[in-house]
């Protein structure tokens, strides 16, 4: 039971950490992007 309950864990900070990073990214993208077009 507790090694279920571990993996259910695991898994669910993998997605969130990955959706952060990909915010994160994403963010990265458009500051770069709106740089350029300014310049």
């Amino acid at each position: 039971m507790r090694k279920i309950f571990l993996i259910m864990f695991l898994l669910i900070f993998l997605i969130v950490g990955f959706l952060v990073y990909d915010k994160v990214i994403i963010q990265l993208g458009s500051e770069n992007e709106s740089k350029n077009l300014t310049s």
